[in-house]
């Protein structure tokens, strides 16, 4: 019982909220968030990385280096892709269009920010993962003879 314990607390989200929050700061007052939107938006980023962050250290604390690395990749790669679609969205905002559309692209921005947000979270965990890992080669275990 002792055992289970030290593990909930270990993963207790307090920290993590912390420290998923202070990931978030970079992005506030840039084009990612739009600048009137609402606050629960950024607020529910991090709700969802800390939460994605327990479970993807849980899940992944011990994964081979190979295997981190892809993910923190693939993960980046993911956001890279959302960044491109607020840019996008963000460029069709500036221009003359129907109400009725700006509307719609305001939720999806919003949506793609919060999606964004949270990538970059899952990215940075499995990078840090990645490197506590490995010593930052991509060596898998020395065979044994």
């Amino acid at each position: 019982m002792g055992k289970l314990f030290k593990a909930i607390t270990a993963v207790a989200p307090g920290p993590i909220a912390v420290w998923a929050g202070d990931v978030l700061q970079v992005f506030d007052r840039t084009f990612v968030i739009r600048p009137n939107s609402p606050e629960i938006l950024p607020n529910t980023a991090a709700a969802v990385g800390t939460i994605l962050t327990i479970f993807v250290t849980a899940i992944h604390f011990n994964a081979a280096p190979a295997t981190l690395k892809r993910r923190a990749l693939w993960a980046g790669s993911a956001a890279a892709l959302v960044l491109i679609a607020i840019f996008v969205i963000r460029a069709f905002l500036d221009g003359a269009i129907p109400r009725r559309t700006a509307i719609i692209l305001y939720r999806v921005y919003d949506v793609s920010s919060s999606i964004f947000l949270v990538l970059v979270i899952v990215t940075v965990v499995f990078a840090i993962l990645y490197q506590f890992n490995s010593s930052g080669d991509d060596q898998t275990e020395p065979a044994q003879d």
